[in-house]
């Protein structure tokens, strides 16, 4: 008789905690930076989804929109400045992500091909790697991303790719 409650509670256990995993996710977050062809400090709003593949690789996209926030010289305090929409932007790309067994904590990287308009206008590679903490459903996804653009024009010489850094972070739903 104890040996069927055992196997009772083991399967009913097992049950309980056997959730299917995420398939998809869709973030809402903000995003600050630093691009010299906005004039430095940058900021904006970002708007993520992902689908999974299998299940270490997914599929990713972001659209997003960012504007100048501030200016001036790197030796020199920064005048901050009421952010602009200087660029909208779409990318899509693959993404992996290296979870924990329970899944509450994952590592994730990937690279997005996309296009920016208006002042950083062309074509754009956004390699990112960040963290996607939390829950079943909700999750936090702080992230690093480097913006490799289309040519700037210099005055001194031949255009040079534009570069930025950005850190965003989102609160995401995943289902």
């Amino acid at each position: 008789m104890r040996y069927r409650v055992g196997l009772a509670v083991v399967f009913v256990s097992s049950a309980a905690s056997a959730q299917p995993a995420p398939e998809n996710y869709v973030s809402a977050g903000a995003t600050i930076g630093l691009d010299g062809k906005l004039d430095w400090l940058y900021s904006g709003v970002t708007i993520d989804a992902g689908t999974k593949l299998n299940p270490t690789w997914w599929l990713h996209a972001a659209l997003g929109v960012v504007g100048r926030t501030g200016y001036g010289a790197i030796n020199q305090s920064i005048t901050l400045i009421s952010p602009s929409a200087d660029s909208y932007e779409a990318r899509v790309g693959p993404e992996a992500h290296l979870c924990t067994s329970d899944g509450t904590w994952c590592a994730i990287t990937g690279a997005d091909l996309g296009y920016r308009t208006n002042k950083l206008n062309g074509l754009v590679v956004a390699p990112h790697v960040g963290l996607d903490v939390g829950g079943s459903n909700l999750r936090f996804r702080p992230s690093v991303v480097l913006e490799v653009g289309g040519p700037v024009d210099t005055e001194e010489g031949p255009p040079i790719p534009d570069v930025g850094l950005g850190f965003t972070a989102a609160v995401a739903y995943q289902w």
